[in-house]
């Protein structure tokens, strides 16, 4: 039993001194919400109790505003309160805010990005200008999304590393994941002069690249003999013994 679910059995038996701390048994007790950074601020605490003691505890404390125990003054409540169901609702929707916003945000960059490789690959096959602007205007709007993703990422980059004492090893690890992610190949020429810009066909002609460039084949013991045998070798003069 941890220190919490302790300090919850020994609060419910001074409410209710009738009922043995051995026979005070709950589903689960946890904290609600976050825990209290300054010191007096109230901290919520959720419990489930089991065999139906809620009824017998709350029908002790019924016409009592609060308790104190152990120097805490307590408040005992049948359900919780409506500001903390406010805060719940509220930060769930905070919640799915963002993610939609991010889906969004990820939904949009990668359209630009496939807008962009298509222009480009217009622009080199067949130069006009409004293809040209077109592809300037969607690199512009890529450009501008980076910079919103550079600043967040700075600024919670710069959170994590004052947040884990300012240790290099910290920043030094997002610098290297942010590098590995963002790290890929484009756009790949061909030699016929075709340009591929799909990542399945770039990967397969950089697995066809490599499977060519080291072949296993069977080693010609024979020919590397009779290549080395003629080949001509300048001998070394006989050393006198005598000098």
């Amino acid at each position: 039993m941890g220190a919490l679910e302790d300090f919850v059995v020994r609060l419910f038996h001074h409410v209710s001194p009738a009922l043995k701390e051995q026979n005070i048994v709950f589903d689960r007790t946890h904290r609600a919400g976050r825990p209290a950074r300054t010191p007096g601020q109230a901290q919520d605490i959720l419990t489930c109790l089991h065999y139906y003691k809620q009824q017998v505890i709350m029908a002790t404390v019924r016409d009592t505003a609060s308790i104190e125990f152990k120097g805490h003054q307590i408040g005992l409540f049948q359900d919780l309160l409506m500001i903390m169901l406010q805060r719940t609702l509220i930060r769930d929707q905070f919640i799915v805010i963002a993610a939609r916003q991010n889906a969004a945000g990820s939904n949009k960059r990668q359209q630009l990005e496939d807008d962009i490789r298509v222009q480009e690959v217009a622009h080199r096959q067949t130069w006009s200008l409004a293809t040209m602007r077109q592809l300037t205007a969607h690199q512009k709007q890529l450009r501008a999304l980076d910079e919103d993703k550079a600043v967040y990422a700075l600024l919670r980059t710069k959170q994590k590393f004052y947040a884990g004492k300012n240790r290099a090893g910290c920043l030094l690890a997002h610098r290297l994941r942010t590098q590995a992610r963002e790290r890929r190949v484009a756009e790949l020429w061909l030699p016929d002069g075709t340009l591929i810009c799909q990542e399945e066909l770039i990967h397969q002609q950089f697995e066809r690249f490599y499977s060519d460039l080291y072949p296993t084949k069977e080693i010609d013991h024979k020919g590397m003999e009779d290549c080395l045998d003629s080949a001509p070798v300048a001998q070394l003069p006989p050393v006198d013994s005598a000098t």
